[in-house]
């Protein structure tokens, strides 16, 4: 059986490399659901060989059932539970398939380097699908409009700035000079399509990505990451500035933030209303599924009486990841999913610091992500839970790595 299950390892790594991929991609959702439950049906098959197992009850991990736990009682106090039990075949089912895969399989130092080239496939794939759409279209901004990849300037920055810290370590193991030269080229270019996407959240996460891997530099007194930091900031500094007066959305974007920091570019009138809905349901709130929010009952008992989706159809959403859990699955499943964030990132910088090479880098990445994108950017933008899963779950299959 050692034979046949390193065959069927190898099928479920090549599997999660290619779901990976699809993840970020509009198109080939046949195929992202083939490989998700083949990827997962094969790990069945394989778990009584599979030495790692602990790995799915780490204190992150645990957190991480907890709250797809709390997802599957929210569907059973659901205002509307045959809606929200459809709702599971997108992130729920997702997550729940692809974590323990991720968490178990991409334990391994040479699985975790392939791992990365992959990623840095799916970064020049997304970065060229970005500068494609926006001279084929002549677009205000950067955003990817294609039939492979559809996804808004938010959205685009997101995945841009979900994808790029890996290409830091990838940068720091390479051996090759011309290889090097390659990946900060991306690197710039992926800057530069972060900027031209005029994501005001996807800026910030970015600016947070560079400020940790300053903090982690000074920390582990890596003096050699110190310039390319520097060229890196001061690159997107000059770029943001030629930006601001050659791209008239990026101006305008830029011009607006004064009042939008007043305003939170109307998320008050999601957050607002959201709040007085929270009241009738603190515990396990009202429902999973975004189309819960935008029915009016939740807030007939409210000042506002209607969804704040019929006033203004931008508010297609709570605009915030955090109140939208405390929203939709209550105080339980805000708790859960704020004490796991906050602990994958206290456990992955605390493992990042105290270990060396490609496990440090890679650490540094997930907690780079995780506050970058699920913190800051979640401030303002509901985000799919699937990648955060994605992210957690690397960050325990690196930091349990088998040598």
């Amino acid at each position: 059986m050692n034979r046949r299950y390193e065959i069927i390892e190898n099928i479920i790594e090549i599997g999660a490399y290619l779901l990976f991929i699809f993840l970020f991609l509009s198109k080939g959702e046949g195929v992202r659901n083939v490989l998700l439950f083949l990827n997962f049906f094969l790990w069945l098959i394989t778990i009584k060989y599979r030495k790692n197992l602990s790995n799915l009850y780490s204190p992150v991990a645990l957190l991480f059932w907890g709250y797809m736990i709390s997802i599957l009682i929210s569907i059973f106090v659901s205002i509307d539970r045959n809606y929200s039990l459809t709702e599971l075949d997108d992130d729920f089912l997702k997550s729940l398939l692809f974590f323990p895969v991720i968490s178990t399989v991409l334990s391994d130092e040479k699985r975790l380097k392939r791992f990365l080239f992959i990623s840095f496939f799916t970064l020049i794939l997304i970065v060229s699908v970005g500068f494609y759409s926006y001279l084929k279209y002549d677009l205000p901004c950067m955003m990817a409009k294609t039939s492979l990849k559809y996804a808004l300037h938010n959205r685009f920055a997101r995945d841009l700035n979900t994808l790029l810290p890996f290409s830091f370590v990838l940068l720091l193991i390479a051996r090759k000079t011309a290889t090097k030269i390659f990946i900060i080229i991306m690197i710039f270019a992926t800057i530069f399509a972060i900027i031209m996407s005029a994501s005001r959240g996807g800026a910030a996460a970015f600016i947070i990505t560079i400020l940790i891997w300053l903090l982690y530099s000074l920390h582990k007194k890596l003096f050699r990451l110190k310039p390319f930091l520097a060229g890196i900031a001061l690159s997107f500094i000059v770029l943001g500035i030629i930006s601001y007066f050659y791209i008239p959305d990026v101006q305008k974007r830029i011009q607006q933030t004064k009042y939008d920091v007043f305003t939170i570019n109307k998320r008050l009138n999601a957050w607002a209303p959201l709040l007085e809905a929270v009241k009738d349901r603190p515990i396990f709130g009202w429902g999973y599924g975004i189309e819960i929010f935008r029915t009016d009952k939740p807030f007939e008992q409210t000042p506002y009486k209607v969804s704040p989706y019929k006033n203004d159809p931008d508010v297609r959403d709570p605009h915030n990841a955090f109140l939208g859990t405390l929203f939709h699955q209550g105080i339980v499943g805000f708790i859960l999913y704020l004490t796991m964030l906050v602990l994958a990132i206290k456990t992955f910088w605390g493992n990042g610091i105290s270990n060396e090479g490609l496990n440090s880098y890679i650490l540094i990445s997930c907690v780079s992500i995780l506050v970058g994108t699920y913190v800051i950017h979640a401030l303002l933008e509901v985000l799919k839970f699937r990648y955060l899963a994605l992210i957690i779950g690397i960050g325990i299959a690196t930091q349990n790595v088998k040598k």
